[in-house]
């Protein structure tokens, strides 16, 4: 069984009605739980003699029927109650996104400064594969206890996603297979399947919870046998006992409904990602290496945290060995390899330490000069988005080996990764302006900072080729989105405040000054608690007409050649229904800015849409430039759209 492939607005919209099936079957599951906990509480406690004992209303024919309304009404309320404060408990547990799932699975921050060889090689797999989808770089976590072969993605949106891999799968895997299996959690993040994961591990404690009660109770009322004897002697029936016997096997009635669910959903999203990976990747051997290791591995893909069954569904194989059943988040190992290794005969390798160290040369490196003519243009963006090539991993490939050492090692650095930025918006033309930038830093960063930044500011002068001089900058921004999330929120606070000042030193803002604001505050504003997400609110292009006319003029100005009210118009006939006014006399950067944060708010149809109209008018000319494509990745920032790397002309 495969999956039918879809473009990534298509798994947004389908991740969107998941969410809503999971709500919908929770609520299904809550009023079973409900119906069965009055029954336990009418069956256990209110037999006819505790009824007249209580005072409660006899019933029309005179009787004491099973309906008892007052039962009902205090037996739900306090049910639900439950259910509902576990459930936001552990919602507000998940508030920190990714960084809060890793941190509570054992895992542990991989730094870019760590010189262990495997970590080393984990960190630029991961920022190879972020750069090539147009992503932000994630921070890496590390499972050290963990001697199976498994790895995650966890986040809200992919502004706050981690990836988190156990010692076992760095230490068995190549570099090839490691890449698989990167590859195939960045399928979830760029899939939408994080925000859906995230809430399952919420909703489904709170049913776990009634199990618990239970349990606590079970133990309570065997607590002391002497206690329990000497109560049943002076006449207790046992009821709180088998009270908490009944909410215990009641909890697990809604983690069956929970467990089918899970299952349900990540089955056919995990094909998905085997997909994705191998399209990536253009290596079906590696992640049908991972697997295989995995079948043959003793330990598998086991993890051992205790409370990693909450997760089960996030991970890239089951938690718990190899067990196939109802209830199995992943399809069979063998299922899943024959999917992308039709010849495979079902026998899998004894996998050693040794394993890991028969690394395969880089695919990236082994095809380094081919491939590039399939990284998409201008003309197939909304394809590519969501959906990155072999090509684009070549490009990112690429991008990465040129970057000179001193300026590698300052952007994967907290303070480093500060001058980075601060020497990307030094001007270089204009020596008043840049006069007063300088003066602006020297009073507001301290020395060692102010130090580094001319440092960087020289090397990238000294930059005259691409991909870095022009091409590269906001990859290399993307680079050091990872270092500036671990300053703390003081830090963050005065780096925002520095970068304003800068921006301001010539009394406007350039494009891409403005690209580099979108950037750095829609990636990192989220993570330091500065800006709450956004919800679906405009489902058609017509209650975002204005904003659509904005952007698109915004856009169709942005080429230095052509006929901009022409490229406007071209790009128009992709949003049909509505009539877009062209702004000849330009917009405002602060018009455009708004513009985008309600168009945040779209459906993932009508940012297709937009995407689509832009590409259409920078195409215009069928020439792509640094700052239309500099502003297509600023536009795509602020839609959640990733656009992995596009041919600059």
């Amino acid at each position: 069984m495969t999956a039918r492939r879809t473009n990534f607005f298509e798994r947004q919209e389908s991740a969107r009605r998941n969410s809503k099936y999971l709500i919908f079957y929770f609520a299904v599951s809550v009023v079973i739980i409900v119906l069965t906990v009055y029954a336990a509480v009418r069956v256990t406690f209110f037999g006819q003699d505790l009824i007249v004992r209580t005072g409660l209303p006899k019933l029309g024919n005179g009787g004491y029927g099973f309906w008892i309304p007052e039962v009902f009404f205090w037996s739900s309320g306090i049910c639900c109650l439950l259910i509902a404060v576990c459930s936001v408990y552990k919602s507000l547990q998940l508030l920190g996104g990714g960084k809060s799932v890793a941190i509570a699975l054992g895992g542990s921050l991989v730094h870019s400064a760590t010189t262990d060889y495997k970590k080393k090689r984990l960190l630029n797999l991961v920022e190879e594969m972020a750069i090539a989808s147009g992503l932000p770089v994630p921070p890496v976590y590390l499972m050290e206890e963990e001697e199976g072969i498994n790895a995650f993605a966890a986040g809200h949106t992919t502004r706050d996603a981690v990836v988190g891999v156990s010692a076992g799968a760095i230490k068995y895997l190549s570099r090839e297979e490691l890449q698989g299996v990167v590859a195939h959690e960045f399928s979830h993040i760029l899939n939408g399947d994080m925000r859906l994961n995230i809430r399952l591990i919420a909703l489904l404690h709170g049913i776990l919870a009634l199990a618990l009660a239970g349990s606590m109770l079970l133990r309570s009322q065997r607590y002391s046998g002497r206690r329990y004897r000497s109560r049943n002697r002076k006449g207790n029936d046992g009821s709180l006992l088998v009270f908490g016997l009944f909410l215990y096997l009641i909890g697990y009635v809604g983690v069956f409904f929970g467990n089918l669910i899970k299952a349900a959903v990540s089955r056919e999203r995990e094909y998905l990602a085997d997909s994705s990976a191998v399209q990536f990747t253009r290596n079906p051997d590696g992640i049908a290496g991972a697997l295989k290791k995995i079948g043959g591995l003793a330990q598998g893909s086991t993890i051992e945290r205790p409370n990693a069954n909450e997760a089960s569904h996030m991970f890239f194989s089951g938690i718990r060995s190899n067990r196939v059943n109802l209830f199995a988040t992943h399809p069979p190992l063998a299922e899943r390899i024959q999917a992308v290794d039709p010849s495979f005969d079902g026998r899998f390798p004894r996998v050693t330490a040794e394993s890991g160290e028969e690394e395969a040369v880089s695919s990236v490196n082994r095809e380094k000069s081919a491939g590039l003519g399939s990284v998409l243009g201008a003309d197939g963006i909304v394809s590519s988005i969501g959906s990155p090539l072999w090509g684009h991993l070549l490009l990112s490939a690429s991008f990465l080996d040129s970057i000179p050492k001193e300026l590698g090692l300052s952007a994967r650095e907290p303070y480093g990764a500060c001058s980075t930025v601060f020497a990307l918006l030094l001007e270089r033309e204009n020596l008043q302006v840049q006069k007063r930038q300088i003066d602006y830093l020297r009073a507001n960063v301290n020395h060692g900072v102010l130090l580094e930044t001319a440092k960087l500011f020289k090397v990238l002068g000294e930059i005259k080729d691409d991909p870095i001089a022009a091409k590269g900058r906001l990859p290399l921004l993307e680079l050091a989105l990872p270092a500036l999330k671990s300053l703390s929120p003081q830090q963050y606070v005065e780096f925002r405040k520095v970068i304003t000042g800068l921006v301001r030193a010539d009394e406007e803002c350039s494009l891409f000054e403005y690209v580099l604001q979108v950037v750095v505050i829609r990636n990192l504003d989220p993570e330091f608690k500065m800006k709450k997400g956004s919800k679906v609110r405009f489902r058609t292009v017509a209650d975002v007409e204005s904003e659509l006319g904005i952007v698109l003029s915004v856009v169709s100005a942005a080429s230095e050649e052509g006929d901009s009210k022409s490229a406007f118009e071209f790009g128009a006939q992709k949003l049909d229904g509505v009539t877009l006014v062209f702004q000849e006399r330009g917009v405002c950067l602060k018009s455009l800015d708004a513009a985008l944060a309600k168009l945040g708010e779209a459906s993932p149809r009508v940012k297709e849409k937009l995407i689509e109209a832009c590409a259409a008018s920078v195409n215009h000319d069928n020439k792509l430039g640094v700052e239309e494509l500099e502003l297509l990745r600023a536009i795509s920032e602020s839609l959640d759209c990733p656009i992995p790397p596009v041919k600059v002309y």
